[in-house]
């Protein structure tokens, strides 16, 4: 019998696994490195509305000059991989509705005082636009754009290319959500 014939081991079919195994974290580790741009993902936390950016050093929120009402990751020099943001929404309460398309750009974030912030993923570049009105004011502190007293009111809507995705009645509901490449 030569070795094409003769049937595997123990020893051969462990061989054969483990190759198969690293064959798999090859593909996977290729397809993420191959998915994502520059941008970090992009956080709201505690149903608030700190977006704040998932990011190496150096990734930071900066206000566009020209335009008050606008944000950019590190004045727009970095680069997405896609014109659209993945939302993922976890929550305990509120409602979501399945039928809406968690894909899409821009992401609309309103709050429960009438502050509001849209995310576009325009020219694959990530541009914050934000609500300007006297009380609604947003700042930035490196990877944290904020609006608002911590612990004071709560994220109420969240909209994706226009239609709702999710809604909410109270802090409690949104557990995490999160924008991603």
């Amino acid at each position: 019998m030569t070795d094409v014939e003769r049937p595997l081991t123990g020893a051969g079919w462990q061989r054969l696994a483990l190759m198969a195994v690293l064959a798999l974290l090859a593909a996977a580790a290729w397809l993420t490195a191959q998915s994502t741009g520059e941008e970090p993902p992009i956080r709201v936390k505690n149903g608030s509305l700190d977006i704040e950016l998932l990011a190496k050093a150096g990734r930071v929120w900066k206000n566009v000059p020209s335009h008050p009402d606008q944000w950019q990751i590190n004045d727009g020099t970095l680069r997405r991989q896609n014109d659209q943001f993945e939302v993922v929404v976890g929550h305990h309460g509120g409602s979501c509705d399945d039928t809406v398309s968690p894909v899409g750009s821009p992401v609309r974030l309103e709050y429960s005082d009438g502050a509001w912030a849209s995310l576009a993923a325009k020219g694959n570049k990530t541009v914050a636009t934000t609500s300007t009105a006297a009380n609604q004011t947003f700042t930035a502190n490196g990877v944290m754009l904020t609006h608002g007293t911590p612990n004071v009111g709560f994220l109420k809507k969240i909209s994706v290319s226009g239609h709702t995705l999710c809604t909410f009645t109270n802090a409690r509901q949104l557990t995490s959500l999160a924008l991603l490449d």
